[in-house]
């Protein structure tokens, strides 16, 4: 559920809200591509993987919050450049404020000591701003990074939906030879249910980061389609 879209939300199980829900799970696999700020070449390795964390959630008759902490740690046997410690922590808020209008904060904080293999992805059917992944980097490298995101989700009719947020974040890189980002962020989407079982959708999102001490701007827009 926490992975597929669709699949139901986090913190739920079968429509039911659960309280609380710790985790935990061990797997092993064998790395290629891995670079970082001090080894430019790719090399290849084996290692293991740990994951554990909890999910809590509360809804009540006008307002939802959820509380979601991951941890995993990585040992990449002999190198110790790839493995170590990763922490993420998230909160959402959302509250009903009319009949047909739903707004929601996002807050996120993570901290990694390593970037290979490691995703944070999550997808839920209760409108939460989406935040930026700071995995999605070239080097392997020590980052913090916090984001905060709000928005709105409109429910025009029993079929058709609104939703569009705003966002902001920075990340700060340990390794002098990488460039601290800023940024933020706006997404609009829309929703609609065709039949009990079916319903499509498209989104919009717009991201620009500024690196620090004049390295320049980057700009990305992305637009997706759905299908339920």
């Amino acid at each position: 559920s926490i992975l597929s879209r669709g699949g139901g939300s986090g913190g739920r199980s079968g429509g039911r809200p659960l309280s609380f829900r710790p985790y935990a799970g061990i797997s092993a696999g064998y790395f290629t591509g891995l670079t970082s700020s001090e080894n430019l070449n790719e090399t290849d390795n084996f290692g293991w993987l740990a994951n554990f964390g909890a999910m809590a959630n509360s809804t009540g008759k006008r307002d939802f919050a959820s509380l979601d902490f991951r941890g995993s740690y990585t040992s990449m046997g002999e190198s110790s450049s790839y493995g170590g410690y990763n922490q993420y922590l998230s909160a959402s808020y959302g509250r009903q404020v009319s009949s047909r209008s739903t707004i929601f904060l996002s807050q996120a904080a993570s901290y990694n000591n390593y970037l290979s293999g490691n995703r944070f992805t999550r997808f839920s059917d209760i409108p939460t701003a989406q935040l930026p992944d700071p995995t999605s980097n070239l080097f392997d490298s020590k980052v913090l990074s916090l984001s905060s995101a709000a928005g709105m989700t409109y429910q025009k009719s029993a079929r058709l939906s609104f939703s569009m947020s705003g966002s902001a974040f920075f990340y700060r890189y340990q390794d002098p030879g990488l460039v601290d980002t800023d940024g933020y962020g706006a997404a609009g989407s829309m929703s609609y249910v065709l039949s009990r079982r079916q319903s499509v959708g498209a989104s919009y999102s717009f991201n620009t980061y500024s690196y620090k001490n004049s390295f320049g701007d980057a700009y990305v827009h992305n637009v997706m389609g759905t299908l339920g």
